[in-house]
């Protein structure tokens, strides 16, 4: 048992200020956790309206965003809408043209050897108009979803002769060579006839074009299970080293001094890795300049 505090001079003396001494800590903490609560209230009621403002900023933008990108949409449909309508009412009077050009070229020994001349140069301006808006109309079907893709298995090397056949005269007006690889094994595979046709004709047309004179050109095709892969070779001219990684961009050409007077547009491999893309196989290519280059697609096999 504690003896009383009158007993206890010493203790005496330091208990009452002790005690004033808590009471004031306390009293300081109690208010500093008051500010400080006081100050995080502030602070979330601060945080709630920035919240509150930012979202309705947010709101709004992405609604801006929401109307320009619908306004962008309309107007590439537009675009688009007008290509097609242009180019599909070019074909008419071009097919026209085209039409009195092969009468009048049937006839061409009546005619002065200058008008023939020239009548065969109409001829060929004429077929690559056409070419033109066959690939504008190809692409503008493509990006508004009217490109349709009929793939079946069909055999590949008949496909390969048509297309080899279709390119014979400007190979030899060039004096390139063409030639088709082993054909000991019939291959097969799931493509769009029409469509294969189209990325056979635009690989081999650009392989005698722009090749030089004496060169060769030559396809085979081999069977890599689950696909088949098509290759065009030709010691043309080759693709310059910093322009290779454009050159399926739409309306890219090589802009190359021997091949500058070629005709085109630049569509050609552009509408290439597009159909060979919607037929489930990919499209690569090789290239030294001065010296040619390898174009390989895949398509799937059929069995």
């Amino acid at each position: 048992m504690l003896p009383p505090l009158e007993n206890m001079p010493l203790l005496g003396l330091f208990v009452p200020d002790t005690f004033l001494v808590v009471e004031g800590i306390v009293a300081i903490v109690t208010l500093a956790l008051s500010l400080i609560y006081v100050r995080v209230r502030v602070m979330q009621i601060c945080n709630q309206d920035l919240t509150k403002r930012v979202k309705e900023h947010v709101d709004q933008l992405k609604l801006a965003q929401a109307k320009e990108i619908e306004k962008a949409n309309e107007l590439a449909q537009m675009r688009d809408e007008f290509f097609f309508i242009a180019a599909h009412e070019l074909r008419t009077p071009v097919t026209i043209i085209r039409g009195f050009l092969s009468l009048a070229l049937e006839s061409e020994e009546k005619l002065p050897p200058p008008i023939g001349e020239y009548l065969h140069t109409v001829a060929k301006a004429g077929d690559a108009l056409d070419k033109i808006i066959g690939d504008i109309l190809m692409i503008t079907r493509s990006e508004t979803g009217r490109l349709k893709i009929d793939a079946k298995p069909i055999e590949l090397t008949p496909v390969i002769e048509s297309a080899l056949h279709d390119v014979q005269c400007s190979a030899t007006e060039k004096g390139v060579s063409v030639s088709l690889g082993d054909k000991e094994r019939a291959i097969r595979v799931m493509a769009d006839r029409s469509k294969l046709k189209e990325i056979l004709d635009n690989l081999l047309s650009n392989a005698v074009k722009y090749n030089r004179k004496g060169g060769s050109v030559s396809i085979r095709a081999v069977a890599k299970d689950p696909m088949v892969e098509i290759t065009i070779d030709d010691t043309g001219y080759g693709i310059p080293k910093d322009k290779q990684e454009k050159l399926f961009q739409k309306f890219f050409r090589v802009d190359h001094k021997e091949t500058r007077e070629v005709m085109g547009a630049g569509l050609g491999l552009f509408i290439t890795r597009m159909l060979v893309e919607k037929m489930g196989g990919r499209v690569w290519y090789t290239s030294v300049e001065g010296k040619g280059s390898s174009f390989h697609f895949l398509l799937p096999q059929a069995m």
